[in-house]
């Protein structure tokens, strides 16, 4: 599959959106005339000057905003006001101006084309007794960000068992960061956060300070070293948490590649106990024997997910007599969503299929 991106307007930042994207040979880099109908395209148009908000091309700009395949860039909401065209501006745009932002594009974009799904889950793992207002601030910057951060204080409605929210948390979520500090480990929570983000390979990262403890991490795993002393009081200036929500951005493609592969792994190793194999097609996966589809999530499925999956599917007739399913892990699963997603498997054409059943 090739993935079209053409830039309108006075592009800016390119070559890093360029290097930043380079992982995924799938996506071409096109001018205005070069587009190939036959494959997905995404236009971004960027608003640097005064001079972007008149667009002098060929295409009909109203017409991709509705078939919403046109994203407006721009520095900050005063340029986003003056220098996009006024056709595109009531759409929600983009502001790009920095490094981390270079990287939240090139994650929108593999989210359009499907590449990575659209969860935008964190979960934050830390000892109140150490970092609570560096885990708020970190909070209150990723909800800025547009992600959904999970932390319990924030996070978890008064009346639940909180054991079972957190577990079900964690498997729904992106990916996890662990604040590494004196204490960390004395806490049956937090050691029980880390065993299983290495139970479902749940990508972590970890910010070390001084001193910290040593844990053992068998997923996918990255490391801020701060080697900067803590308590549960002391702020960290904004570059400190630019820093971590950073490493997030650059993180998250891989995280979703790294939990797509332990769910694509677990349902062949399942095909293989029937001498089955499976064949990759296109972000899903098949089987010409049983007539099935399968369409791999990282996170637990909602009603949304199995419309949007009935959607790409419906777009392939050639699949269209197979039976349809959503493959996930439900290890962990709250009761209630369990019998929610039991619900909709009666009614929905798209069935479920948890891994762990």
């Amino acid at each position: 599959m090739i993935y079209q991106i053409v830039t309108l307007g006075e592009p800016f930042f390119t070559n890093e959106l360029i290097e930043a994207c380079k992982e995924y040979p799938e996506i071409r880099f096109k001018g205005e005339g070069e587009v190939d109908k036959a494959y997905p395209v995404l236009y971004l148009y960027y608003g640097k000057t005064a001079d972007s908000s008149d667009y002098q091309g060929d295409l009909d700009l109203a017409e991709l905003a509705r078939q919403k395949q046109i994203l407006p860039i721009a520095p900050s909401a005063p340029e986003f006001n003056q220098n996009i065209p006024k056709i595109i501006r009531n759409l929600n745009g983009f502001f790009l101006n920095d490094e981390r932002s270079v990287h939240a594009l090139k994650n929108y974009i593999l989210a359009f084309f499907g590449i990575v799904n659209t969860n935008r889950k964190v979960f934050i793992s830390y000892r109140r007794k150490d970092s609570e207002e560096l885990a708020h601030q970190l909070f209150d910057a990723l909800t800025k960000l547009k992600y959904h951060p999970f932390l319990d204080s924030y996070s978890i409605q008064a009346g639940v068992d909180f054991q079972e929210y957190l577990r079900h948390e964690l498997n729904d979520t992106e990916l996890i960061v662990v604040m590494n500090t004196e204490h960390f480990d004395e806490s049956e929570f937090t050691k029980e956060e880390v065993n299983i983000a290495n139970e479902l390979r749940i990508p972590i990262l970890e910010v070390k300070f001084a001193p910290c403890v040593r844990m053992d991490i068998l997923a996918m795993a990255q490391v801020i070293d701060t080697h900067e002393p803590i308590n549960a009081t002391k702020p960290f200036g904004d570059d400190f948490i630019n820093n971590i929500t950073l490493a997030i951005e650059k993180m998250r493609a891989q995280s979703y590649l790294f939990k797509r592969k332990n769910v694509v792994t677990s349902l062949n190793k399942h095909f293989g106990t029937y001498g089955l194999t499976l064949q990759e097609a296109g972000g899903f996966l098949r089987s010409d024997v049983t007539r099935e589809i399968y369409y791999p999530l990282t996170h637990i499925p909602q009603s949304t997910d199995l419309f949007q999956t009935e959607e790409f599917f419906e777009s392939m007739p050639l699949f269209s007599t197979y039976t349809k399913k959503v493959i996930y892990n439900g290890s962990y699963c709250r009761d209630d969503i369990k019998r929610h997603l039991k619900w909709l498997d009666q009614y929905l054409p798209v069935k479920l299929f948890s891994i762990n059943d």
